[in-house]
């Protein structure tokens, strides 16, 4: 009885995602710790590169820009399992070698337009939702282009184990080893080319060499998909490996991948303000 009541709210879950431990302690609604000042880092023309999340696509990064979350110009790409406008399960890994060919594919095209057309290689703002914003990382551990000015992430998660888990939680079921099991198989047999024992996001942070890298974390306390404790064990692993310039938002309010059309999206935007406005000087 309670495996099927899993398999139920999982696959609930998962839809949702489709279509659109100890917890610390963290002040909601604020950015930790404060930016005070302006400390511009970035010196060469900026351009904005979106990640999407699972079952989104290229044009989600028109949403971002409404919002000014991602400025002008920017770029957008699809991964490899959302071509032809429809997900395609076979080419689905959550953030692993597929999603992190696919961004810097997307990178070294931005790159090689910006200098072929205007002369210059340009600084960019890595951008990304969900599982884009977890494949920010990913790519950020595995490539580490020098180019990269910022990351600014929304709802990264940092192992696919803590979604699992999270799931369970909500069912009181989250001990549950077994279960925990299930959650894989059931993961795999929806993304074929996820393997449970690659590096996680989790993982690579500790690759990332520059550990001056202005970086900007967003999730909230109320994503039914994806646990804030998951985007917030990233942030305090940056702190951990020496990252000097991480911040994070963890808004008390907003569904996954709609935060920013909650009652508390003003402090977001207030956020990335802020944050553009110290490193970048926008």
């Amino acid at each position: 009885m309670r495996r099927s009541v899993f398999v139920t709210i999982f696959v609930i879950a998962n839809t949702y995602a489709l279509h659109c431990a100890k917890k610390p302690i963290v002040i909601t609604n604020e950015l930790i710790p404060e930016i005070t000042q302006d400390q511009p880092l970035a010196t060469q023309p900026l351009y904005f590169l979106f990640a999407h999340g699972t079952g989104g696509h290229q044009g989600n990064v028109h949403y971002y820009n409404r919002h000014a979350v991602v400025r002008e110009p920017f770029y957008s790409f699809n991964f490899p399992d959302a071509r032809d406008g429809v997900f395609n399960f076979k080419e689905s890994n959550l953030a692993q070698s597929n999603d992190i060919e696919a961004l810097k594919n997307a990178l070294d095209t931005l790159c090689q337009e910006t200098q072929k057309n205007h002369g210059y290689l340009p600084n960019i703002v890595l951008t990304g939702a969900s599982r884009g914003a977890s494949s920010v990382i990913a790519f950020m551990g595995t490539h580490n282009p020098t180019n990269v000015s910022a990351l600014v992430i929304e709802s990264p998660f940092d192992t696919v184990d803590s979604i699992v888990i999270g799931l369970l939680d909500k069912i009181g079921l989250g001990k549950s080893e077994g279960l925990r099991k299930l959650g894989h198989k059931m993961v795999k047999k929806w993304h074929s080319k996820y393997d449970k024992d690659a590096p996680s996001p989790l993982d690579m942070v500790q690759h990332i060499h520059n550990k001056e890298l202005p970086i900007l974390i967003i999730c909230s306390k109320k994503d039914e998909l994806i646990p804030w404790t998951s985007s917030y064990r990233l942030y305090e692993e940056f702190k951990n490996q020496g990252f000097r310039n991480v911040h994070i938002f963890v808004s008390s309010r907003g569904k996954h991948v709609k935060i920013l059309e909650d009652r508390y999206a003003h402090l977001y935007k207030e956020a990335v303000d802020t944050f553009y406005k110290k490193y970048l000087s926008l």
